[in-house]
C-alpha cells in the first residue's frame, strides 16, 4: 500500500473541513461582552445643590426617573437630617416606611409664634364675649334702674303740669321746663341702658367678628406648614435594602434587590441578530454560576467601544443571587439563533456573499 504523501494529506484535511463547513449541521450563535449590573429600581435621599435635600426614584427598566422632591429652607434657617433611631447599613425596608425626618427649625419656631398670636386672640374673645368685672356691671344696672326711676318721675310730673297747663293754671314757661326735664330723662335713660349693655355683653359684633376671622387666618397658616412638616418625614416609595455611603452629597439609598438589570454594550453588526435572540448568561467573578437574564431590548444611542460602534441592550434578571452587586462589571454571554457552521463563519469574519 502506497504511502499518502502530504499533498493528499492536506486535500484530505480540506475535503474534510468542507464537509464539515457546508454540513446541514447547526449551532448557536453567540457573541460575549462586559456587561454592568444596575438595581430594578433605586431612590436616593441627596443634598441639593443651592443647599436644601431632594430626592427621587430612578427606574432602570424603563429609565424613568419619579418621586422628585426638593426640600428648599429660608435663608438662615438650620434644618437637619435624623435618621430613624436604629436604622443600619443593609438593612431591609419596606415600602412606606418612614426612614428619616427633616427638622427645621425655623418653621418649628413660625409654628409656634403663629400659635402664640392664636392664644392671644382666643383669650381677647374670651374676654370680650364675656364682659367685664362683676361689680362694674352691677354698678351700671344700679345707674340704668335710677335713670328709669328718674324718668317715671318726670314723666309723673309731666302729666300733672299738663292738666295745670290746659287750664291755664300754670305758664307755658313752667310748662316748658317741666318738657324738658322728661326729655333730659330719656337721654339719660338711654345713655345709662346703652352702657350697661356693652359692660354686660363686651365688644360691638363688628369688634368681635373681627377676633374671629384674626383666629381663623392663623389657624390656617398653622394648618399650612402642619402640612409642609408631614412632608418632611422622608418615606420609601420601595422595598428594598438601605445604603450609607460616602460619595459626594450622597446621604441614603434604598435599592429594589427583587431583580436586576443587566446593561450589554452590543456591537451594531450584532444587534440584527437580537431579534432571535435565544438567552443570555453571565458569570460572577469568584461564584461558579452562569445564570440566565430575559432580554428587554435597547437602550440609548449608538457610541464608540473599543474603537467599534456598539449601542446598550437590557436583559432582566428575576433571581436573587449571591454576590451581585449594583454596579459590577460581568463577564456575558449573548446566545443568538441556531444557524449552520458556514454562517457563524461569515458572521465571525464578517464575510460578506
Amino acid at each position: 500500500m502506497a504511502r499518502l504523501s502530504r499533498r493528499h494529506i492536506l486535500l484530505v484535511i480540506l475535503v474534510l473541513g468542507l464537509l464539515v463547513i457546508f454540513s446541514p449541521i447547526k449551532l448557536n450563535y453567540s457573541f460575549e461582552a462586559l456587561a454592568q449590573i444596575y438595581p430594578g429600581r433605586q431612590w436616593i435621599l441627596m443634598k441639593g445643590k443651592n443647599e436644601g435635600y431632594y430626592t427621587q426614584l430612578k427606574n432602570y427598566h424603563s429609565d424613568i426617573v419619579s418621586d422628585l422632591k426638593e426640600y428648599r429652607f429660608e435663608r438662615g434657617d438650620i434644618a437637619e437630617i435624623h435618621i430613624r433611631p436604629g436604622l443600619k447599613n443593609d438593612e431591609f425596608v419596606q415600602a412606606g416606611d418612614t426612614i428619616a425626618n427633616i427638622h427645621s427649625f425655623f418653621m418649628d419656631n413660625e409654628i409656634t409664634r403663629l400659635e402664640n398670636l392664636r392664644n392671644i386672640e382666643k383669650a381677647n374673645l374670651t374676654a370680650e364675649s364675656s364682659g367685664e368685672k362683676e361689680s362694674l356691671i352691677l354698678q351700671a344696672e344700679q345707674k340704668y334702674l335710677f335713670a328709669e326711676k328718674q324718668l317715671d318721675l318726670e314723666r309723673k310730673n309731666l302729666e300733672r303740669n299738663r292738666i295745670l297747663f290746659t287750664d291755664s293754671i300754670i305758664p307755658a314757661s313752667d310748662f316748658e321746663f317741666y318738657e324738658n326735664a322728661f326729655n333730659l330723662a330719656q337721654i339719660n335713660t338711654r345713655i345709662a341702658y346703652n352702657e350697661f349693655l356693652a359692660l354686660k355683653t363686651g365688644k360691638k359684633a363688628e369688634d368681635i367678628s373681627l377676633i374671629l376671622k384674626r383666629i381663623e387666618s392663623y389657624e390656617r397658616e398653622i394648618i399650612k406648614l402642619e402640612q409642609q412638616r408631614e412632608h418632611y418625614h422622608i418615606i420609601s416609595p420601595l422595598a428594598g435594602r438601605v445604603t450609607f455611603n460616602n460619595e459626594t452629597d450622597m446621604i441614603m439609598k434604598v435599592t429594589d434587590t427583587s431583580g436586576y438589570i443587566l446593561v450589554i454594550p452590543v456591537l451594531v453588526r450584532n444587534i440584527t441578530y437580537l431579534d432571535d435572540l435565544s438567552e443570555i448568561k453571565f458569570s460572577i467573578p469568584g461564584y461558579k454560576v452562569s445564570v440566565a437574564a430575559e432580554f428587554l431590548g435597547m437602550a440609548g444611542s449608538v457610541n464608540m467601544v473599543s474603537n467599534q460602534q456598539s449601542v446598550l441592550a437590557k436583559a432582566l434578571i428575576m433571581e436573587r443571587i449571591n454576590g451581585v452587586h449594583q454596579g459590577m462589571l460581568v463577564p456575558c454571554k449573548v446566545v443568538c439563533d441556531r444557524i449552520t457552521l458556514f454562517e457563524y463563519l461569515k458572521r465571525g469574519f464578517r464575510i460578506k456573499t
